[in-house]
């Protein structure tokens, strides 16, 4: 025999309560496994800890791939906070590498290199936009997000937003 100290972390995304009542899961290991819970809610619940979250991957995947980024740039960072994150952390952490490996050496991580399929997808959608007069278009996505950012600082109801895009539209 040989002695062992062992700690075991265990992580779901289920009720684990509710999986005992229906027989899906055992009691005996639930209350053995259930020593010190740690609810920790879903990134989509905890905006502010993205850019702190980017900062610390950026650090890491920097020194991994031997790179030198000066960080990422905003409409990047706007992005990020914008998107709802199904992957969890590890969906968050997978887009920072990937931006490190896209991003040019000394520039910084662009919108194009954290999500390059939906970048080039939203081009392509910018490039067919036609204008009343029959003339090509390009989406101004500066004004976009700004406009994207006061709706989201100032809660601007529906309505609003609606009244302003119709307005615009005609």
């Amino acid at each position: 025999p040989v002695k062992v100290n062992v700690r075991l972390i265990s992580a779901t995304n289920r009720n684990m309560i509710e999986m005992v009542k229906a027989g899906k899961f055992r009691e005996d290991l639930y209350y053995r496994l259930n020593v010190f819970p740690i609810m920790v809610p879903p990134l989509r619940d905890r905006k502010e800890d993205i850019a702190l979250l980017a900062q610390r991957f950026l650090e890491k995947y920097l020194v991994r791939h031997s790179k030198k980024v000066l960080g990422i740039t905003d409409q990047a960072m706007h992005a990020l906070k914008q998107y709802s994150w199904p992957g969890n952390v590890r969906e968050l952490e997978n887009v920072i590498e990937r931006g490190v490996i896209l991003a040019p050496n000394g520039g910084r991580i662009d919108l194009a290199d954290l999500f390059p399929s939906v970048t080039s997808e939203v081009k392509k959608q910018q490039l067919t936009a036609l204008a009343r007069d029959g003339s090509v278009l390009k989406r101004d996505a500066g004004t976009v997000n700004d406009f994207l950012d006061y709706v989201l600082k100032n809660q601007v109801s529906l309505d609003d937003v609606e009244s302003v895009l119709l307005k615009a539209a005609v």
